[in-house]
């Protein structure tokens, strides 16, 4: 069961008879042709959703930009307890990695060495925000991010479209205080670099079980998936 203090009430954006916007103001094929790449060499594709331009992929980088390497292999004690930069693999099991990216806490997320590619960042919680007014408010919103079908998936991966090309992926979570993973396959959770005090922050989720785009405060040990948007 996922572990969280408690979820920011949804905001439901609701537009009326108005016809949404994706297909007039963004073009959502994924850029392969010209991949952006972190200090590791990893690749990524990018989307354009409206005014903003996201990678594809979750991030799975190693070190920050200056090429300091981001604190690992940490015990789930001691990852509970930890308030300063971590990047973790779920379950300790490279299988997961491979696919949905690395786990990082919120203090490596908020680490002025960044672990962005140059010219992006994580995204703010009003650039979340943006993206899902954007889609037509939260209770559309998951749906229209989340990669399609019961592969990545487990079922029933409900709503999803992924006409954005966001392609959403569950890589699942690292509790903060519970000290344990869950959810990988039927939850995702994104951080933003934005902090609520100074023991929780904001973060963005996608569930097999739902189409909406919902978001809530976890501690900053918690273990995250990352997605970038450009600067």
């Amino acid at each position: 069961m996922h572990t969280f203090k408690f979820l920011l009430p949804v905001i439901l954006v609701f537009f009326g008879c108005e016809e949404n916007t994706l297909e007039d103001d963004s073009d959502n094929t994924p850029i392969t042709e010209y991949p952006v790449y972190d200090i590791d060499g990893n690749g990524y594709d990018t989307v354009r959703i409206g005014t903003q331009t996201w990678l594809v992929q979750n991030l799975r980088v190693s070190r920050f930009s200056n090429e300091d390497s981001i604190p690992s292999g940490y015990t789930s004690s001691e990852l509970s307890h930890l308030q300063s930069p971590a990047v973790m693999v779920y379950e300790n099991d490279s299988s997961y990695s491979n696919i949905y990216g690395f786990l990082y806490n919120w203090y490596a997320v908020a680490d002025t060495r960044s672990l962005a590619p140059e010219g992006w960042h994580i995204p703010s919680n009003d650039e979340w925000e943006e993206l899902s007014a954007f889609l037509g408010g939260d209770s559309l919103a998951g749906g229209m991010l989340k990669d399609v079908g019961v592969d990545l998936w487990y079922p029933p991966n409900t709503g999803a479209t992924n006409e954005t090309g966001f392609t959403g992926l569950p890589g699942g979570w690292f509790s903060g205080f519970g000290g344990f993973y869950g959810s990988v396959r039927s939850w995702g959770t994104f951080y933003s670099n934005t902090p609520h005090n100074y023991a929780d922050s904001y973060a963005w989720g996608l569930r097999s079980n739902s189409s909406a785009l919902s978001h809530g405060i976890y501690y900053k040990q918690a273990g995250r998936s990352v997605r970038c948007i450009k600067n």
